[in-house]
């Protein structure tokens, strides 16, 4: 896809850039967060994490907000 796009609209490519990076690293970092170790570094340092996983309560259906 970045060939083609150099090639076709290189004026275009700073634009396309997050897209293609988000495309080209979701594959490695799946892998590579895939593995025990690093889950648990990331999860130490608080990165990569959904709502549910910092706040449990708040996702339940069954919680009341706090006053």
């Amino acid at each position: 896809m970045g060939p083609l796009i150099l090639e076709f609209a290189p004026h275009d490519i700073g634009w396309l850039l997050p897209v293609i990076r988000g495309v080209a690293l979701s594959a490695p970092l799946t892998m590579f967060t895939s593995r025990i170790a690093p889950a648990h570094w990331l999860r130490r340092l608080r990165l990569l994490l959904t709502p549910q996983e910092t706040d449990p309560r708040a996702s339940s259906p069954h919680c009341r907000p706090r006053p």
